[in-house]
């Protein structure tokens, strides 16, 4: 120990107190104030202003030393004499190990005395944190939270009865694998109402005090209940994306989870964004995810393979009873039930809702999440449901000195999966543990092709759901920088050009975007790219992907439609955007490599995007510009048109309709264009282009910076994605005031913006 005195300039070593035989990990001390009446035996010694000290140690051991003035101690000496017998218990008569010997310092011209006081055993692994309640305690108030590697959080107290200090309440989780090392911190509130604990992988856990049941003496005992905690990430997230109706929003990261994220609502009030599922819990870094469908997303991860995971029940259920407020903007129960997911059911592969898996667990040593169905569950529930009571007999046998808690009832289950009444409660997002033992989402599909990681997917989305799937993995050279396309029918490559291998880079695509319209294209343009015959000058609608990768180029491929009708109502060009609505694309259709421009930045094209209604796309480079595209009747194809230059490097970019904007009254398109930097900054810039003034040279855009995002807001590391979240309905394009941005970056953290005009 090292003191100094108020006026002294540096500290000089005092005294040293031994005791624990391991790394000591943490130091709590409060300042005890006497109260004369006060009759609890282990502390009657204590004097008016002592100061004790809790050390935690490696050695599964806390140690308490009390600080006294030695005047003080001098007057007190013959009432707490011979310390050591109470350790001898501890110490089976070896009285080394825990030694009472009273340490003397001099503080300026004041003498102090420093004593082990109590050795408190109760922990079965490291201890790695010690709080008092409070930094000046009284008899009433003095509580000692200790926080351990054996997944347990105590609180101890000194007993009257017995004179030491005894553990009134054990806290914790059950858990396996890298979350298994427990707790690191634990605190507790002053007022002795609640505690928060951290764990190892950087989850938080929230304790709080209730009124129990009067037990059959009369006698009301205070219980805990486990409360809602914030979570997130902790490592880079690497991708973000809106379910395609912008209901939930999904985040893969670095730190090889994956998570869903929901506005919790209630009828009278809005809890903001709870994390509600957490889909993936993976062996490997996760890269990059695209929704299928609004109940279903393909995975990609730092391996070989994509997997494909279908939502559960439980899941359906959850976000119906969380995420959804009846009263919120709808004016007819046809409107209200819209919104909900388990209408989605009836239009997806998977069937209804009874014959999806009720959930989904981690078989031991492996990495597939393994389909759970509702009858499984009810045979564990059924026989674990005696053995739980059997164990809270016990307890009350004891003496019914506390109620039963959740993760107690558990921890004698050897079954991978919970009971459902215990661990899926409706009145508020899942916990912890729930969310990792209970909201994973079902393996479905593994899809194979590439011979490196997986580095970006894409899918297109008409109709709400996907016919394509788009992989590239890291390549160093053009034999490996392909991208393979899965039909999202039967997840297998299609029949035609080479099995489903794109060739265009030379090096990783780093991104792959699907226009979210389709395109008419004059054939003349198709024959160009094919060994078809040429054919008279017509307009096919066409489904385009947008590649862009570390080799400095941009590449557009496309599947031509000829069994659709063009949409020629709104032509303003040779290139026309037909809708989406009822769309059926033929996976028999070649795809083609429609456009490639080589090295059109000057460094690597981390990011792309297109517009909603597919009229423009941009690029974002590490060259500090973004390129806008836009159709071009000189060559019929896409062309840059405009280039915005930036004071850093950019590395995301996502592009949508700015509030009020009806494309109906004007031939004027308006688009809000997103860009995430290499700082963590993020920009939103205002783009008007007047289609009935197509000028030799293109379109001449209105650029406008509509706002900066404060530093204090943004991110402080590079930002990796920006997501526009997806209107609901067309309706919502002119009437909503605000827009919402997602945003992800390697500082650990995803944001959701709402920014209005």
């Amino acid at each position: 120990m090292w003191t100094r005195n108020a006026n002294g300039e540096s500290f000089t070593k005092s005294t040293e107190l031994k005791g624990h035989e391991d790394w000591v990990t943490s130091i709590s001390t409060t300042r005890f104030v006497k109260n004369e009446n006060g009759e609890n035996s282990a502390i009657k010694h204590w004097n008016d202003g002592d100061v004790i000290m809790a050390s935690g140690s490696q050695d599964f051991y806390c140690r308490l030393w009390r600080f006294s003035a030695v005047n003080a101690s001098r007057q007190n000496k013959n009432s707490h004499e011979d310390s050591s017998d109470g350790f001898s218990a501890f110490a089976g008569g070896s009285f080394e190990k825990f030694s009472v010997k009273k340490h003397y310092m001099r503080i300026g011209d004041k003498e102090y005395s420093v004593e082990l006081e109590s050795v408190l055993s109760g922990h079965e692994g490291w201890v790695h944190s010690v709080m008092f309640q409070r930094p000046v305690s009284s008899e009433e108030d003095l509580q000692l939270i200790t926080a351990s590697a054996d997944q347990s959080i105590l609180v101890w107290r000194p007993d009257s009865l017995t004179g030491v200090w005894n553990s009134e309440l054990r806290l914790g989780e059950v858990s396996t694998g890298s979350y298994s090392f427990g707790f690191y911190t634990g605190i507790l509130r002053e007022d002795g109402e609640m505690i928060v604990a951290s764990g190892y992988q950087g989850s938080l856990h929230i304790w709080r005090k209730i009124n129990a049941e009067p037990l059959a003496t009369g006698i009301s005992l205070p219980g805990w209940e486990q409360d809602v905690a914030p979570t997130g990430h902790f490592g880079v997230v690497s991708d973000i994306q809106w379910e395609p109706k912008g209901r939930y929003l999904l985040s893969h990261s670095l730190d090889k989870t994956a998570r869903i994220f929901g506005e919790w609502k209630s009828s009278n009030k809005d809890y903001g964004w709870h994390e509600i599922a957490r889909p993936q819990i993976h062996g490997y870094e996760l890269n990059c995810a695209t929704f299928v469908s609004p109940l279903c997303y393909a995975s990609g991860a730092d391996e070989k393979v994509v997997r494909v995971f279908d939502a559960p029940n439980h899941f359906v259920e959850t976000f119906d009873t969380l995420c959804f407020n009846s009263s919120e903007g709808a004016n007819s129960q046809e409107a209200v039930n819209e919104l909900k997911l388990s209408t989605d059911i009836s239009t997806d592969t998977t069937g209804t809702l009874s014959m999806r898996p009720a959930e989904a667990s981690v078989p031991p040593l492996g990495l597939s999440n393994k389909a759970v169905f509702q009858h499984e569950l009810d045979e564990v529930e059924g026989d674990e449901k005696d053995a739980n009571q059997d164990h809270q007999d016990s307890i009350n046998n004891y003496g019914g000195a506390r109620t039963q808690t959740t993760v107690e009832a558990l921890s004698a289950s050897t079954s991978i999966t919970v009971p459902k009444s215990t661990l899926h409660p409706y009145c508020h997002p899942p916990l912890e543990e729930s969310l990792r033992r209970r909201t994973l989402w079902p393996e479905s599909e593994k899809l194979y092709g590439h011979p490196y990681e997986t580095f970006a997917v894409a899918s297109n989305l008409l109709n709400g759901s996907s016919s394509w799937l788009a992989v590239s993995c890291k390549a160093s050279s053009a034999k490996n920088a392909n991208i393979r396309l899965y039909k999202t029918k039967d997840w297998r490559p299609p029949q035609h050009s080479n099995n489903g291998v794109l060739a265009a880079h030379s090096l990783t695509v780093t991104g792959m975007a699907f226009c979210p319209r389709l395109v008419n294209l004059d054939t003349t343009i198709l024959n160009d790219q094919s060994d078809q015959n040429s054919s008279p000058s017509a307009l096919v609608p066409c489904l385009l992907m947008l590649t862009v990768g570390r080799d400095r180029g941009v590449s557009l491929f496309c599947q031509p439609q000829p069994h659709i009708s063009p949409n020629t109502s709104n032509s303003d060009s040779d290139i026309d955007h037909s809708t989406s609505s009822d769309v059926q694309l033929d996976p028999q259709s070649p795809v083609l490599l429609l456009q490639h421009f080589s090295k059109v930045h000057a460094r690597i094209v981390w990011d792309c995007s297109w517009s909603p209604d597919g009229f423009i796309f941009g690029t974002a480079s590490r060259d500090k510009t973004i390129k806008l595209w836009a159709p071009s009747t000189s060559n019929k194809g896409f062309n840059v048109f405009h280039t915005i230059k930036l004071s850093e490097a950019s590395t995301a970019i996502s592009i949508t309709h700015p509030p009020k904007y009806n494309t109906a009254t004007s031939t004027i398109r308006e688009y809000w264009i997103a860009v995430g930097f290499e700082s963590g900054l993020i920009s939103v810039v205002h783009c008007a282009l007047d289609t009935s003034k197509l000028e030799q040279s293109g379109y001449l855009p209105s650029i406008s910076l509509v706002t900066k995002l404060d530093s204090t807001f943004s991110h402080n590391l590079k930002v990796n994605k920006l997501k526009w979240r997806p209107l609901q309905n067309d309706n919502d394009l002119y009437t909503n005031d605000s827009r919402h941005l997602a945003s992800c970056s390697d500082d650990n953290t995803f944001r959701v913006y709402s920014i209005s005009i």
